[in-house]
């Protein structure tokens, strides 16, 4: 008799994962009103301004859980949230593909800068003169300005000349300003981890 073999936990855990992925991109696309619904599917309710909530039983049925009970713990897995996000900002963003391609340049140049650091600290002698000058080349090229230690920042010394009212409004403006950013930067995180490796 034969005895029937148990799918390893890692493929199991990854086949979850393309399941999640699925059905991210299938209520994005519900959100935009272009999912492809099978004959006899109705499509989401419509939320009050009119465009269409996600079909809860064909997302359910896309992770192969006909019963939807189960729901809430697949739209609230993070990994959901984090590819629903990418389409999201994929389909928003006409400079989408330039700001990922930004993004995994910075990311290469950071770990081959980390390297060249680690060569430098730790091996200075297999470094010839010619390969140390291209190296201080390379980061100058990068945009890297050596600072001469005298320059200070003048942010104290900008708010002194402002009366407190001034300072006051200045200092709420920035706040939100950084605010603002912490927002975006969340939700670019959120779309970045999501995005599909390779």
């Amino acid at each position: 008799m034969r005895t029937k073999t148990k799918t390893p936990a890692v493929l199991k855990e990854q086949q979850r994962q393309q399941r999640l992925e699925d059905c991210a991109y299938a209520a994005y696309q519900m959100e935009n009103g272009d999912y492809p619904y099978p004959k006899g599917i109705p499509r989401g309710h419509k939320k009050p301004d009119g465009t269409h909530d996600w079909n809860r039983q064909e997302l359910m049925r896309l992770f192969g859980w006909p019963n939807s009970q189960k729901y809430a713990s697949v739209i609230e897995d993070p990994h959901f949230k984090k590819t629903l996000e990418y389409h999201r900002w994929r389909g928003s963003d006409p400079t989408f593909k330039k700001k990922i391609e930004d993004h995994v340049m910075e990311l290469t140049v950071k770990e081959l800068f980390l390297q060249v650091y680690e060569q430098v600290t730790f091996h200075p002698d297999s470094l010839s003169y010619d390969q140390k000058l291209k190296t201080i080349k390379t980061y100058i090229d990068c945009g890297l300005r050596l600072q001469d230690k005298a320059v200070q920042d003048r942010t104290e010394e900008l708010l002194s000349t402002l009366d407190e009212e001034q300072r006051a409004s200045l200092l709420a403006e920035q706040r939100k300003e950084l605010e603002r950013q912490l927002d975006g930067l969340e939700s670019l995180g959120l779309a970045v981890e999501g995005a599909p490796d390779g």
